[in-house]
This record gives C-alpha cells, structure tokens and sequence, in this order.
C-alpha cells in the first residue's frame, strides 16, 4: 500500500482498501488553546450527533501526538488531538471508498459536510467552553476531488479562502457568506478566482503561511516544496488576499513560510 495511503486506513477500519484511486475524504479541523474536558466532550458528542458515540483512543506517531480520542458517530470521526508541543486541534472526518457505481465526494456535497462538520465542531468547542487561537479558525480538507478551505482572520466569519486542483490546473477562489446568513446556516457566494499553474513534483499548496515573524492570518497562499518537517520554507511563489478589495495578488516569495498541515507544529516553535 502507498505511504500516503497509510492514515486513511484508521478512517476506513475494518474496511478493506486495496489503493488510493478510490478513496476520498472531507477533514474539518479547529484549533484549541487547551484541550476539552473529556468527559465533556464525550457527553457532548453523543448530544450533537444524536446518537451514542464509540470511543476508540490510539496514537498517530506520524504527526508526533500525545493524546488522540476520536469518536466514531453517525456523521463519521469527532477527534480531539494533543501534540508534543501542546498544540491541540478538534477534528472531525469521513472518509468513501468509490467504484465505478459510488462516486467520491462532489463540491456541493463536501461543502455541505464541511458546512455541517464546521456546526459541530463550533458546537462542540462552546458546550465545553473551549477557545481558539484566532478568531474563526477553521479548515476544511478535501481528497478526490483535493481542494482545502478556510477562514480569514479579521473578517468575523465571513469571508472564506480555497484552493481546488483540478484538470492540471490550480484555482485560488475567494467566498463571501450571503447576507441572511451565518456560520451555522451558511451560504457562500464567489467573489473572485485565480487560475495558477499546478505545483511541480515535490510541491504543493501552502495556506498556513506569513512572512517574517507575523502569524498566519488566511491571506497568504504559495506553493511550496513538501517536506517530512513542521514548516516548509522553499517557496517558488506567493499570493495575498487584500482583504478590503478581496482581490487576491501576487507577492514576493522570500521571507515567506507555511505550516504543515498534517504536522501539528505551533507557530512559535518555527
């Protein structure tokens, strides 16, 4: 089985994957301060889900973690992870092996999930009177088709940055939330978009990223080389949402960074 199939194995247990082709997954994530009481949190699961939830606690040494529970719901995996630097992030996943009569998750649908898995982790982390780091912070993930989502700081909520790959091609796209509506009943309207080439081999998108000691605010994108590392710092090109005009523009690379993804690194220990 490929390396990068690995992680999806947890998600998809006991089922059997025999590849990556046919497996796609929405991963919401949200960032804590300090982790949610567990008894609370496995309370509140069994709430918001409507059903009671199977706890199943393991370890992931690939992203360094300390303290992983996920619980298995109706609506897929709810996890909250601790790492070796203390940064805490609240999950919550689903994960469709497809064939030729089931396909993967299309856009409106795994905006739907990432919708719904947004309510519930916010839902979540209020019951338990969790924080987060920055206001809105907030990450969808999709495989098949692979795009990511996320908030911009400063913008109470409304306004959301993504990328989507498909066809060879790279769309930076910037969302706005409808009037009427709020973040757990959202409707996203399309402002503007960015056609860029796809990455080279051994490149991908970063969108945790900033320059020099500033924090990552959803603003800055670039593509940047993948490496087994908490940061990636060779970045080939830049790009910047101005938030006033929400037009998104090209910038200088040099001094750029971004955070893996999947490492769980706090910004400070770059």
């Amino acid at each position: 089985m490929p390396k990068n199939c690995l992680r999806l194995v947890a998600l998809l247990s006991p089922l059997s994957l025999q590849g990556c082709d046919h497996v796609s997954y929405v991963h919401a994530r949200m960032p804590l301060i300090r982790p949610l009481d567990a008894a609370c949190l496995s309370t509140n699961v069994n709430r918001v889900t409507g059903h009671t939830a199977t706890l199943v606690k393991h370890h992931q040494p690939n992203r360094d973690i300390v303290a992983y529970a996920s619980y298995l719901t109706r609506i897929g995996n709810v996890s909250q992870a601790v790492t070796r630097d203390s940064s805490v992030y609240l999950e919550a996943r689903i994960a469709r092996i497809s064939d030729i009569s089931h396909e993967g998750f299309g856009r409106v649908e795994a905006d739907s999930i990432g919708s719904s898995f947004g309510a519930v982790l916010r839902e979540l982390r209020d019951a338990c009177e969790g924080k987060t780091p920055r206001p809105g912070a907030f990450t969808i993930r999709v495989y098949a088709p692979l795009y990511e989502e996320w908030m911009v700081d400063g913008t109470n909520g409304r306004v959301s940055m993504r990328w989507i790959r498909e066809s060879g091609e790279v769309t930076l796209q910037v969302d706005t939330l409808a009037d009427g509506a709020d973040a757990r009943r959202p409707f996203w309207l399309e402002v503007r978009d960015v056609h860029i080439p796809a990455p080279p081999n051994a490149f991908g998108i970063g969108t945790e990223c900033a320059r020099g000691d500033s924090s990552p605010t959803g603003t800055i994108i670039a593509v940047t080389r993948i490496t087994k590392t908490p940061f990636f710092g060779d970045v080939l090109q830049a790009w910047n949402l101005d938030v006033a005009t929400l037009r998104i523009v090209p910038i200088g690379a040099e001094g750029v960074r971004c955070r893996n993804f999947g490492w769980g690194a706090r910004w400070d220990t770059f």
